[in-house]
């Protein structure tokens, strides 16, 4: 089906960032194990998938403020980490706000434009009916520590994980906020919701089953990766999380190949984790009136009722 005015005309929006995660179809397979991720690639493989695309300044921060604008953050000056675009522009720059003028019912939860934190309410009354908030809970048991330090590489309710504790972390609540969205939408009008997901940003604790699905014997150093990277960043050098796989304070030079290998390991499960959470989100969506029929499908039949968006940022 064609993407135009006349298609998509009854649509509603959905954007699902995602903080910190590889592109995994470029290193599904280069570690010597497989990055799963079943629901993404369920989504992708029956959309389109922008293969080469890049970030103009590549820290979240300024990515997130151009998404949330579509400026550059040539045009806005945002290029570090030190400010987000509501410090610096009025909420009206928001493409949020275009479509909240539009009709649209506007919904978000997680971290997308800026931090963890609801917006300020000055910024949320002009752009979003409802920012619901999420979070991690500390009350966690069964805790699995890989590694005696590093980001975090703990896996949570081992060593039999069934689920039970998912609901202390902070993607699950990010996923039932939309989920329990969905049970209370309208769907005589159009909607947009964002939803901003933690994982695989640190810290990588998550459901040991995720922990679970991957060997870390059996990790090796990636062949696509330049060979430099084996030895970390050149001095002042930014690195983030997504780094972990290649380069960083987790080399197996400097993490030992051990250490390097089971914060790779945690790295996927975190990816895994997250990928989990979207597809409950996603499969409450596909039930609910808001998706007459799924927004993946290609019958040329009605206009699609859905418009997914999956974002990454670093």
């Amino acid at each position: 089906m064609a993407f135009t005015a006349e298609t998509v005309a009854n649509d509603n929006i959905c954007v699902i960032w995602v903080d910190d995660m590889i592109d995994v179809f470029t290193w599904r397979n280069t570690f010597g194990i497989e990055i799963k991720t079943p629901h993404l690639d369920r989504l992708l493989s029956r959309g389109l998938r922008f293969a080469n695309a890049y970030a103009t300044v590549p820290l979240c921060a300024p990515c997130r403020a151009e998404l949330a604008t579509g400026l550059s953050p040539f045009r806005t000056g945002l290029v570090d980490l030190n400010r987000f675009w509501r410090n610096v522009m009025p909420p009206e720059k928001a493409w949020a706000y275009d479509l909240r003028r539009a009709g649209f019912y506007t919904f978000t939860t997680g971290k997308v434009d800026a931090t963890y934190m609801p917006m300020p309410e000055r910024y949320r009354r002009v752009l979003f009916h409802e920012d619901v908030p999420a979070g991690d809970r500390s009350d966690r048991t069964g805790v699995k520590e890989y590694l005696d330090r590093g980001p975090g590489i703990k896996g949570i309710n081992h060593p039999d994980d069934d689920g039970s504790q998912d609901d202390r972390f902070y993607d699950h609540k990010v996923a039932q906020n939309a989920i329990d969205f969905l049970g209370r939408a309208d769907p005589s009008r159009r909607h947009l919701m964002q939803l901003g997901f933690k994982h695989p940003h640190y810290n990588l604790e998550c459901p040991d089953r995720f922990y679970a699905q991957y060997d870390a014997g059996a990790i090796r150093w990636p062949e696509i990766a330049a060979a430099e990277d084996y030895h970390g960043p050149q001095p002042g050098f930014a690195v983030y999380e997504a780094a972990y796989i290649a380069n960083g304070n987790w080399t197996p030079e400097k993490a030992g190949d051990e250490g390097w290998r089971q914060v790779v390991r945690a790295y996927f499960a975190a990816i895994s984790h997250v990928d989990h959470e979207i597809g409950r989100f996603l499969a409450a969506l596909e039930a609910s009136p808001l998706a007459r029929r799924p927004p993946w499908s290609s019958c040329p039949t009605t206009a699609s009722t859905l418009a997914i968006t999956t974002v990454s940022t670093r």
